[in-house]
């Protein structure tokens, strides 16, 4: 069940990460747009691209710096996009183990059960160790101050 839950989560995790590349691609198409549509409007203006050339500059300059902003963003989205392709591919492989091992446990029933008691006496046994462990880490951490760092006033 616990494997349900991670599967799950991983599933709405990819879901996360390509709503996001949808979002930059989207944002990217807008800044394209925008840019066309300028660059038209400038043509048919009929000015000259003497009139205002410093502050063209300056213009071409910060479209340029998004543009490369925005393709750096890309770059990561498709790596993470890459990352959740592998994880589905993972998950189904799991899937179709998790059916091969559904028709095995079907067939040993009194198995089954053995080896989830022998399971839950494991996770007990594993509780008290970490239980054990933050005990002898609160001890530690409240002795830290008694201890002599070597320095020897």
């Amino acid at each position: 069940m616990a494997d349900a839950r991670k599967k799950e989560s991983g599933t709405h995790e990819k879901k996360h990460i390509i709503c996001a590349a949808i979002v930059f691609l989207v944002l990217f198409a807008c800044a394209f747009a925008a840019g066309v549509w300028t660059g038209s409007a400038y043509r048919k203006s009929g000015t000259g691209y003497t009139a205002g050339t410093g502050w063209h500059e300056g213009r071409v300059e910060s479209a340029q710096n998004a543009v490369d902003s925005v393709a750096g963003g890309l770059a990561g989205v498709a790596e993470q996009v890459q990352y959740a392709r592998t994880e589905v591919d993972q998950g189904i492989s799991g899937i179709g183990e998790l059916g091969t091992l559904g028709s095995r446990i079907a067939g040993t029933g009194g198995v089954i059960e053995e080896s989830a008691g022998r399971i839950e006496d494991r996770i007990q046994r594993i509780e008290s160790i970490l239980s054990e462990a933050e005990r002898k880490d609160i001890v530690l951490a409240g002795c830290s101050s008694y201890i002599d760092s070597g320095g020897g006033d």
